[in-house]
């Protein structure tokens, strides 16, 4: 644990705003744009809203599968940021695939967690972390998210003017059950 906090130069004191990206180059994404057109899009303007706020640090870990199940000749969500930036804003940090840090390792530290979308979202909101969704969810319009509908209102959100929304968890997890087990046994009717 405390290597992991000396890795990630985590400090207690700042808004910690974690981003799980998707494999941006997944087709299946097409149909699930929100607030953003793509992932990439709201990769960057996540670290142009962060970059210059001293009291929050945004930490971005791109998908594992970018790196070990994809093809090399794509460019991941960490290459096309470093090309945008090739010196990081000092509150913003990559979880390089590479560094094979398990996501949920990260849920003690977290006081946002920021995704398109994804299972991950759902997966923190169990762990009573706040979320904030941008693209189109499974629990879309559930209330279980902050889905924010301008740019201004993402950036409110992710600045903290606005009380952060925690999920009722009986809710949650009976969404989650059904999400996650009833749906994989078959209907027969």
């Amino acid at each position: 644990k405390k290597m992991l906090e000396a890795q990630l130069i985590l400090d207690n004191k700042k808004k910690n705003i974690f981003l799980f990206s998707n494999v941006y180059w997944d087709i299946g994404l097409s149909d699930c744009v929100g607030l953003f057109d793509n992932v990439l899009t709201w990769v960057l303007k996540t670290i142009e809203i962060i970059k210059t706020e001293p009291m929050c640090h945004l930490y971005i870990k791109p998908h594992p599968a970018e790196v070990f199940d994809s093809s090399s000749s794509l460019k991941g969500v960490s290459q096309v940021i470093r090309e945008k930036y090739p010196e990081l804003p000092s509150n913003v940090t990559i979880i390089e695939p590479k560094w094979k840090i398990n996501t949920y390792d990260l849920f003690s530290y977290i006081d946002l967690g920021v995704i398109f979308n994804g299972t991950i979202g759902l997966e923190m909101m169990l762990a009573d972390i706040p979320v904030v969704s941008t693209g189109l969810t499974t629990h879309q319009g559930l209330g279980f998210t902050m889905e924010p509908e301008t740019v201004e209102h993402y950036m409110s959100i992710l600045l903290g003017n606005q009380p952060p929304l925690i999920a009722e968890r009986e809710q949650v997890e009976l969404f989650a059950y059904f999400l996650f087990i009833e749906t994989l046994i078959p209907w027969t009717l």
